[in-house]
């Protein structure tokens, strides 16, 4: 069974062991909860990779206020953000998912299941702005008759249509768009600094992403729900 790794970042110890214990009661999705107690801690953590979505406290010992959010989301901006708050903070809460994070939930109005909910909506929502490749998605892009140039590098997808380098998804008569050109890449006299002037539109995958799994499970899970099943 796949698992969602959650970071809280929090500083009330009591706050922190009831969303342990809500993540807890969740039987059907298993959560690997992480807590820090400071922001600069829990940056440090993002750093090291490997965290789902983040439950951020936007009152710490170390910073308050809306700039805990931007601060979180400068360090991790791909990763969905679920703010926490007080009913004297909802206005500051607002304005974070104005600017960009997923959903807030207010403390003391928060059950296991509207907890849940949230993160896998957060996740999903989150996904929705991105796009994954696999490598036949990619071939499509393969800027011929009109179609879009697209590239691929070290997992990036790039979109190449308007280099004046690339004309009908040929580049200097042997790279062709559509295709993952790492490993041509490596014998290149120039690195990937000539990747920095094009748009990035997704990432290649090999596999169907976790997180596209988990999409897929929670649509799976709406439809019974409206069926009543």
């Amino acid at each position: 069974m796949d698992r969602i790794k959650v970071l809280l970042i929090e500083d009330n110890p009591g706050d922190a062991r009831l969303i342990h214990e809500m993540l807890a009661e969740e039987k059907k999705i298993l959560f690997d909860l992480e807590w820090r107690d400071r922001l600069s801690s829990g940056l440090e953590r993002l750093a090291e990779g490997g965290i789902d979505v983040i439950l951020l406290d936007l009152m710490l010992p170390d910073s308050r206020g809306f700039d805990t959010f931007t601060r979180t989301q400068a360090q991790a901006p791909e990763i969905p953000v679920v703010v926490l708050t007080g009913l004297s903070d909802e206005a500051l809460a607002i304005r974070a998912v104005r600017k960009g994070a997923q959903d807030y939930l207010v403390k003391g109005k928060v059950d296991s299941n509207l907890l849940v909910r949230s993160i896998l909506y957060a996740i999903a929502r989150r996904l929705g702005e991105e796009k994954y490749f696999a490598i036949d998605d990619l071939k499509r892009f393969d800027g011929k008759e009109g179609r879009p140039a697209y590239i691929a590098f070290k997992g990036r997808v790039y979109d190449v249509s308007n280099s004046r380098l690339w004309i009908n998804g040929l580049h200097l008569g042997a790279h062709h768009a559509g295709s993952d050109l790492t490993e041509n890449m490596m014998g290149a006299p120039h690195g990937e600094e000539v990747f920095i002037k094009f748009h990035v539109v997704g990432e290649l995958s090999h596999e169907e992403p976790f997180r596209d799994r988990l999409v897929r499970r929670i649509k799976h899970r709406v439809i019974k729900r409206k069926k009543g099943l």
